[in-house]
């Protein structure tokens, strides 16, 4: 099969950039005494009044999903139920870092991954946490990327989350163009 130049160029540069827009973060739900939140950061909304009942998840991030869940019970962990509250939380950041043109577990605004999630109505929760990834084109390259990252792939692989939603935004005219959030919880 001939490769076209472009093909070979985007291909090369996917190749360049996919370990450097990634950025897990995990985080323990508040509560009483025991119960805190940690941030591990070891690599890279909508209006938050929007309603997140019945909201479902797009093709791409319903195979997104169905990656996750395949390689979770591959590993011996639960498949994740989606939930709205998280695809609204997850796609709204995503939304957000193209409309603002930004990379970050925080908001420009100084909101966190778990403030995010809780504006979205997901409350109550033990654990939180979040991957972010930007530039990867489809959800075969992003789940990829997550598990080939240790921080990423923890968070994937915990067990202990139940719950799962992942957001994601094109926007033509941002840096990164593609841009995921996958949020994962345990209530």
């Amino acid at each position: 099969m001939k490769r076209t130049p472009l093909f070979i160029l985007l291909s090369v540069w996917l190749v360049l950039t996919s370990s450097i827009f990634l950025l897990p973060t995990n985080i323990h739900g508040q509560g009483s005494g025991e119960d805190e939140y940690v941030v591990n950061l070891p690599l890279i909304m909508t209006d938050s009044n929007v309603g997140s009942e019945g909201l479902a998840p797009s093709e791409f991030e319903r195979k997104a999903i169905e990656l996750t869940n395949l390689r979770r019970v591959e590993n011996g962990c639960p498949a994740l139920t989606t939930v709205p509250e998280l695809i609204a939380a997850a796609r709204g950041h995503s939304a957000d870092m193209a409309d603002q043109n930004y990379f970050s577990h925080n908001s420009l605004d100084g909101k966190q991954p778990w403030d995010r999630m809780q504006e979205a109505g997901y409350t109550d929760f033990l654990s939180a946490g979040e991957n972010i990834a930007a530039g990867y084109i489809t959800p075969e390259a992003v789940v990829e990327a997550w598990l080939n990252s240790p921080g990423h792939r923890k968070n994937m692989l915990n067990c202990n989350f139940n719950e799962i939603g992942i957001g994601y935004v094109l926007d033509a005219d941002s840096t990164f163009k593609h841009y995921w959030t996958q949020d994962l919880g345990q209530r």
